[in-house]
């Protein structure tokens, strides 16, 4: 890894952005599944159902509400991959002051993602697709504690560990 460069605390600003994506996404397709299987529960009656389309339609269900966790892993799998990254990462003292101010913005930045969250979760439409994401909401309605923490711990791995001499080229 020798005279690798790496961008050390932007990588958070791209977990918030990635990990804000996924949360969307997934709470939206949970409400899509949800009202796909209303209407096929109206569709079709009871007569026309055979055993295998209600198992694929179950397991369906489970899989939707079951993407919570799919989501808290996708986000521990990012934090884990930026601490490896950091602790892999030679990155000369100097950057230091860059990084905290890189750090400051990327809070900024956490705030109206937070508040965006916060206001898609609220709505009256998602009220009972929410239930199913209480890890994925507590991610993100406190996203700007999260990244003020695992960002500062990332700048921590990144300038902690121990340098042998002439490691860094002027």
């Amino acid at each position: 890894m020798k005279g690798k460069k790496g961008a050390g605390p932007v990588d958070i600003i791209f977990i918030m952005a990635i990990f804000m994506m996924l949360a969307i996404t997934g709470l939206l397709c949970h409400y899509i599944y949800g009202e796909f299987m209303v209407e096929i529960e109206e569709k079709f009656n009871e007569s026309y159902t055979n055993e295998d389309m209600s198992l694929a339609f179950s397991r369906g269900v489970d899989t939707f509400n079951n993407m919570d966790y799919l989501l808290f892993g996708v986000f521990a799998g990012l934090v884990i991959a930026m601490l490896v990254t950091a602790f892999l990462v030679n990155v000369h003292p100097i950057f230091f002051p860059l990084f905290i101010f890189i750090m400051l913005i990327a809070v900024l930045i956490s705030v109206p993602l937070s508040n965006v969250w916060i206001t898609i979760s609220t709505n009256p439409v998602f009220s009972n697709n929410i239930t199913y994401f209480s890890l994925t909401n507590h991610l993100m309605c406190n996203l700007p504690y999260y990244v003020t923490v695992f960002g500062f711990i990332g700048i921590i791995v990144l300038y902690a560990k121990t340098r042998s001499q002439n490691e860094f080229v002027a």
